[in-house]
């Protein structure tokens, strides 16, 4: 899951597009492609992590439904 999330995730960056992941309790969190510069993406063992400046998102491989590119 792991490599596949971050091929996806670096395929929408280099088009400028958001990656939505949905996990599966429903929550919906977005990965922007236009604020490349402003996160910091880190794909650990277990979770993702990025962060927008001022939040620190995570979401763990296992909890996640599908990931959308938009």
């Amino acid at each position: 899951m792991k490599d596949a999330l971050k091929a996806l995730i670096d395929t929408a960056k280099a088009k400028n597009r958001d990656s939505k992941i949905t996990t599966k309790a429903g929550m919906v969190q977005t990965i922007s492609g236009y604020s490349v510069q402003d996160q910091q993406i880190v794909f650990g063992d277990v979770a993702v992590t990025w962060t927008d400046g001022t939040r620190i998102y995570l979401v763990v491989y296992d909890a996640i439904d599908h990931v959308v590119v938009v």
